[in-house]
């Protein structure tokens, strides 16, 4: 066996990013994804009807969300990003085998939640695969997810709500990991005061403005592995071009301090025998 310490390198890797959009119904983040350059989706929502985008036609299982990744893999083309659409209905494909495997009509059904448990390795293989493309193919990684609103019970501020990918528990903490960038797309809105003292009525309005939070901030789970702005507003057209700025600046940043570290720092003067350094 080889000594490891000698493996060790200050050799940066620079991968393309792994990105989730969720957010509501109807925010655009199927748009937002098909601005991404040389895209091609995994259509599993049939959620781009009239726009000429490439796409797998026919994803009605999760067998054929796997042989489009394999082929995607195998085969040559010149894509350069994957648009999973969406990772919610993926999950229900996955569920949907696992039961039929088990004969029960869901996945919930199997007792003490093994199920779910069977469903990790199910997602361990697709996550596998997915690497693949980014790392021997160059391309960067979107999935779409839909949200959904759920209570959180936390001892120091009580009880809140919070917007996150529609996704059991046990397979949503294993994304929310493997990700590099998870956005919550929405509608921006200011609060707004109606009336006065007990009359008073706190309500909100749309600026018109499409927003994507990229930081936690208690109202949605959001993470970047960068440091982006917490808050990047999306124009309808051509919306994915702020993301790869805002990633593509963060990048060059770190980029250009690692190499200020690995620079050859000069030699420092001898200090004389009075001096005494604390």
């Amino acid at each position: 066996m080889g000594n490891m310490i000698d493996e060790i390198t200050s050799v940066p890797v620079h991968l393309p990013p792994r990105i989730m959009v969720q957010g509501t119904p109807g925010s655009g983040k199927t748009w937002l994804a098909s601005s991404a350059p040389g895209v091609v989706f995994i259509d599993a929502e049939g959620g781009i009807p009239g726009r000429a985008i490439p796409r797998f036609a026919r994803i009605e299982d999760w067998f054929g969300i796997m042989c489009a990744l394999k082929e995607l893999a195998a085969d040559e083309h010149d894509y350069k990003t994957l648009v999973i659409d969406s990772l919610s209905r993926a999950e229900a494909f996955c569920h949907k085998v696992i039961a039929d495997q088990e004969g029960v009509d869901s996945i919930g059904l199997i007792p003490f939640g093994k199920g779910y448990a069977v469903a990790d390795a199910y997602w361990e293989e697709f996550r596998k695969c997915l690497d693949i493309l980014r790392e021997q193919r160059g391309m960067t990684i979107i999935a779409i997810a839909h949200s959904e609103i759920v209570e959180v019970m936390d001892p120091h501020t009580g009880p809140y709500s919070k917007a996150q990918p529609q996704m059991h528990k046990r397979a949503l903490a294993k994304f929310v990991e493997w990700f590099d960038l998870i956005g919550f797309l929405t509608v921006d809105r200011v609060i707004q005061h109606k009336g006065s003292g007990a009359k008073e009525v706190i309500t909100s309005k749309t600026t018109g403005a499409r927003v994507m939070l990229t930081q936690e901030d208690g109202s949605a789970v959001a993470k970047c592995r960068w440091t982006i702005e917490p808050k990047l507003t999306i124009p309808k057209e051509n919306g994915f071009a702020v993301i790869r700025k805002a990633l593509g600046d963060a990048m060059k940043s770190i980029a250009a301090e690692d190499l200020e570290k690995l620079q050859p720092k000069p030699k420092k003067a001898k200090k004389k025998a009075t001096e005494v350094e604390f």
